[in-house]
């Protein structure tokens, strides 16, 4: 077998090329030493330690300083220790403490682990001996007493990250009321990262919620002047009066968090359950603490009043999860306030398995579009294709269109599993209509590429 040999920048910019395929990555740079010293940049910009085994190897090619003889720490960009063993000993992680200085180059961390370590200066190290860190994701596991003291030590410990741009907070099961005890912990994080830029944090409980006004109460006079990206999914309360009342009335903690950062461009919420309000819902009391709104993804009942607000024109990308749909309340053309041109609107999703549901959701905000290009929903019954095609004259654009449907996944698992196909009812009476659907959906929209059933 002939040996291509190649210029060492060819072949670590191949390297690059393949670098989000792990695999043909790996096969490569074994090709020759040139090419495997040529592809050690893309081998090693994204590391995730997952067992004993990968902390000792990777510490191991710290101490060491290379990888036959060549310098591999200034290459890591991302590191990921994902252990998720009950049985992983702590001592292990300790193997990595002394060489976190040279990851120099370190940009990313995701802090996956399902427990809390103890001793938590390995964390620490990273914190202070990292400077190029700028992302970090933290996951805290269920089960564990974090959050039930504002004076814990380990707060500062595990939260201690300064100059970060992107920041990212999992939680695992919590105890009702804990809003306060977390808040103050967090302060700690946001007060130290004054650039930044990106905010996720997610919350999750099988059992209860948590108040999104009584989370961010407490940050009161805290403003983060470059943020541009909030998100919130999880286990969300809601409160249609403190988003949607007029000023004057009571208290509004989110929406007054939301209007210190009016550069705002994406907010994603998760909600679980929302207080009804049976009070006056000027969409502008929403829309105007979100002046730079481009990508909203959250419940039908806020989407409903973004697309009647100031905010509208300005939306790129619409995501309208199911929550409490209500057929006689949502998405109803002759509400006091009309949907508003949603002139910029490219990428609508429709989180509901109901099409029904949907098909109001997509008569309300299709015709205000201009220039829509991919759309995600719920499969189309065929009874329904006429009605549907109709509203796609509206979108002569579209490129791309994806149908969702939870019981072909639901039928995936029972074939993994090695069980009887789950029948899906009225499917193969859907069959022969399929192609003819896809057929009329082109020659409405003649720039349609890609027609996906996807298995949620």
């Amino acid at each position: 077998m002939t040996v291509v040999n190649l210029p060492l920048e060819v072949i670590s910019q191949i390297g690059t090329c393949l670098s989000n395929r792990a695999s043909d990555l790996a096969l490569i740079s074994l090709v020759s030493k040139s090419w495997w010293i040529g592809t050690l940049p893309a081998l090693y910009r994204s590391v995730i330690l997952k067992r004993n085994l990968h902390v000792k190897q990777f510490s191991a090619i710290l101490s060491s300083g290379s990888v036959g003889s060549v310098q591999i720490s200034s290459y890591v960009r991302e590191l990921e220790i994902q252990l998720r063993d009950d049985d992983i000993d702590e001592s292990v992680l300790v193997l990595l403490e002394p060489w976190v200085q040279r990851l120099s180059q370190l940009s990313k961390l995701r802090w996956n682990l399902f427990y809390i370590p103890k001793n938590l200066q390995l964390i620490q190290r990273f914190q202070k001996e990292c400077p190029a860190l700028r992302s970090v994701y933290i996951f805290i596991p269920g089960g564990i007493d974090f959050f039930e003291s504002e004076d814990d030590p380990r707060h500062t410990a595990l939260l201690g990250f300064t100059n970060l741009i992107n920041f990212e907070l999992e939680i695992d099961d919590f105890d009702a009321g804990f809003e306060d005890t977390c808040a103050w912990p967090l302060m700690t994080p946001l007060s130290n990262c004054p650039d930044l830029r990106s905010l996720t944090l997610w919350f999750h409980d099988d059992n209860i919620e948590y108040s999104l006004d009584d989370l961010v109460a407490t940050w009161d006079e805290l403003i983060l002047p470059h943020l541009k990206e909030l998100r919130i999914p999880g286990a969300v309360e809601l409160s249609r009066k403190t988003l949607f009342s007029p000023p004057g009335e009571g208290s509004h903690p989110f929406r007054d968090f939301l209007t210190r950062h009016p550069q705002i461009e994406v907010l994603e919420l998760g909600c679980s359950s929302s207080k009804i309000y049976d009070g006056e819902m000027n969409p502008c009391h929403f829309s105007l603490a979100l002046p730079s709104l481009k990508y909203f993804g959250g419940p039908d009942f806020v989407a409903d009043i973004l697309v009647r607000s100031t905010v509208a024109s300005q939306l790129e990308t619409l995501i309208i999860e199911h929550c409490s749909f209500d057929p006689a309340a949502n998405f109803l053309p002759d509400k006091v306030f009309n949907v508003q041109p949603l002139s910029n609107l490219r990428k609508p999703r429709i989180g509901t398995d109901d099409f029904d549901h949907a098909l109001q959701i997509l008569k309300a905000v299709i015709p205000e579009t201009e220039v829509l290009e991919e759309l995600t929903t719920t499969s189309v019954p065929h009874y329904y294709h006429r009605t549907f095609l109709g509203l796609l004259t509206h979108a002569p654009m579209l490129r791309e269109f994806t149908m969702h449907n939870s019981m072909l996944l639901f039928q995936a698992m029972a074939s993994n599993a090695g069980l009887p196909q789950i029948p899906i009812p009225g499917e193969e009476e859907e069959v022969p209509y399929k192609e003819l659907f896809k057929k009329r959906m082109r020659v409405i929209c003649p720039e349609l590429k890609v027609i996906n059933e996807l298995r949620w």
